[in-house]
């Protein structure tokens, strides 16, 4: 594989890894990590794992490497979860769910098209967003979620997509297009509920001070 085509998956993945940082200093300084949703977590690190697989059999070494960056970064974020939410069960649980994806990959080698790994693993993480989605939603909160991350997540999805196309990987591209969508509306959702807090701020009128005459 040319230079310049890993060149342009090594981008796209480096955008997706310098993404993670932005949440991760949101969640260390605040504290708080309720507006992230496990499932979401859980499912990324099953998404990596399967293209992990599927860069090693498809020789794209940037994505075996970026990913495996990327699971690590993801794994910090799954420990400031545990810490803010004080949930060790929940810590224990991804950890057996990591390890039963991680097996049925194994299990799978060389019994399934490349394709189809690569598809799963790009199901996963459309699936990944759809719990974040609702739990925005639901909870009218995206304070939490760092929207320099929800932009680099965009970006890098269209780099995925230019990359699927230079690599003929269909997965990559099936998959990518739906995820730009999803990660769109999850930046709508933010910023739909950053506006009320600006309007809160620029229509606040300071009371009178204590023994000033009040004005008719």
């Amino acid at each position: 594989m040319s230079l310049w085509i890993e060149a342009i998956g090594t981008v796209s993945g480096a955008i997706s890894l310098v993404a993670w940082l932005p949440q991760l200093k949101l969640t260390w300084q605040t504290r708080k990590a309720g507006d992230i949703s496990w499932s979401y977590l859980v499912a990324v690190v099953a998404s990596i794992q399967c293209w992990v697989h599927y860069g090693s059999l498809k020789g794209s070494a940037s994505l075996v490497a970026t990913q495996v960056v990327g699971g690590a970064l993801v794994g910090a974020l799954m420990v400031f979860k545990v810490r803010a939410d004080r949930d060790t069960g929940a810590a224990v649980r991804v950890a057996a769910a990591s390890v039963a994806v991680a097996a049925v990959i194994l299990s799978a080698r060389g019994q399934v098209p490349v394709e189809f790994i690569g598809t799963v693993g790009g199901c996963i993480a459309l699936a990944a967003w759809l719990p974040q989605l609702a739990r925005t939603y639901r909870t009218r909160s995206a304070a939490d979620l760092s929207l320099a991350y929800l932009l680099a997540g965009l970006s890098s999805s269209a780099g995925f997509i230019l990359y699927g196309l230079l690599i003929d990987s269909a997965s990559l591209i099936v998959t990518q297009i739906p995820n730009c969508g999803l990660v769109v509306s999850l930046i709508l959702l933010k910023l739909r509920h950053a506006i009320p807090a600006v309007i809160e701020v620029t229509e606040y009128v300071p009371e009178p001070i204590f023994g000033a005459p009040e004005t008719p």
